[in-house]
């Protein structure tokens, strides 16, 4: 069955050295961009020239936009967040190893096609980003000639803004498409001046808040994936993740530190010795007393304490180290009655030899 296809034509308002450095352009890049080959990217089957217009002939994507499918089905999961990422990242990834930019990552640019409906269930969802690679990389050297630089409000790091974009810049774009399906939360109203009403930015719009927004909405997140997010979100660019590739490792490494994490182990109180107590009778009308402590451990050797009244000048303590393998007592034999006898005739016979 032929696959569907969209024309789509590039106005431009060049005329003279402009327009031909255009055309030159167009040309030169037909090899680059016919081998773009990567099935989430709308393939290009041809490219023309007429009347000073030029018009790209693409892959038609039947499908909505993520920024449908959100107002449609709600705000995003973390599991479905973390989805997004995964199946986004290898393509940026691709694009940049051909020294292509996308510049204008959004929920609008983002298509799912329509045979993909199971999301949530992990199944390989074809997530097209639509808008870029042959028309962007044209149309965004046309509109440089013109003297004006491609990007949406609300979505584009000031490196972009300024007209130098590079590999971390669509990062910053996935970043923030990444909090505004998290969110639901989109750039919409402007104030009294004009200026647009984020409110996943702060008063300034100099830094994001969507963490605090998430928590007045009840939105709850894993620490580490929020991490990420504001490494992608950094406005210095050098504080942010400079390859996709470098996203998707700690995103990897964030889920498999989940699954080998250590169980939380809940505290034992600790194991108290066990004392005990040996009532030694003595001379005096005291009684000694000796106290033996038994460690828990096995491997501990156990002392013996003997504490001996006496006198309040006299404090005398006996202690004992003894191992903990007891110790094997050989019993005395008992006296033979003939020899006690034979001893003491003896002992009779001396006394009476002393005294008579």
């Amino acid at each position: 069955m032929d696959e569907k296809r969209v024309i789509k034509k590039l106005v431009t308002v060049m005329q003279g050295a402009n327009l031909k450095k255009a055309q030159e352009l167009f040309k030169r890049e037909k090899k680059r961009l016919y081998e773009l080959n990567h099935p989430q990217i709308p393939k290009l089957y041809a490219y023309f020239e007429d009347n000073n217009d030029f018009y790209l002939v693409q892959e038609f994507i039947e499908g909505d936009t993520l920024f449908d499918e959100v107002w449609q089905k709600g705000r995003f999961s973390e599991g479905k967040i973390k989805l997004f990422l995964r199946e986004l990242l290898p393509v940026l990834d691709y694009l940049h190893k051909q020294k292509i930019l996308h510049r204008d990552i959004k929920p609008e640019n983002i298509m799912r096609r329509v045979s993909t409906n199971n999301y949530e269930s992990g199944k390989t969802a074809e997530l097209i980003l639509i808008d870029f690679g042959a028309s962007k990389q044209v149309s965004t050297t046309m509109k440089s000639m013109a003297g004006s630089v491609i990007y949406t409000p609300g979505y584009a790091p000031m490196e972009q803004m300024q007209g130098r974009a590079k590999p971390a810049s669509d990062i910053y774009s996935l970043g923030v498409t990444a909090v505004r399906l998290l969110t639901q939360c989109f750039p919409n109203d402007e104030d009294e001046y004009g200026n647009t009403i984020d409110k996943l930015l702060d008063e300034n719009h100099s830094d994001w808040r969507w963490r605090e927004y998430a928590q007045e909405q009840g939105i709850t997140i894993n620490p580490g994936l929020a991490d990420i997010l504001d490494k992608m979100l950094a406005q210095n660019i050098s504080n942010r993740y400079q390859t996709a590739e470098a996203v998707l490792n700690d995103l990897n490494s964030l889920d498999t530190s989940q699954v080998t994490s250590s169980p939380i182990v809940t505290p034992q109180p600790p194991v108290k010795k066990q004392v005990a107590k040996t009532f030694v009778p003595s001379s005096s009308s005291e009684k000694q007393v000796a106290k033996t402590f038994v460690p828990s451990s096995s491997s501990e050797k156990q002392v013996a304490k003997t504490f001996v009244p006496s006198s309040s000048s006299e404090k005398p303590i006996a202690k004992t180290f003894v191992p903990s393998s007891p110790q094997i007592q050989t019993p005395q034999p008992k006296p033979d009655p003939l020899e006690m006898i034979s001893i003491l005739t003896m002992k009779v016979r001396l006394m009476m030899a002393v005294l008579g």
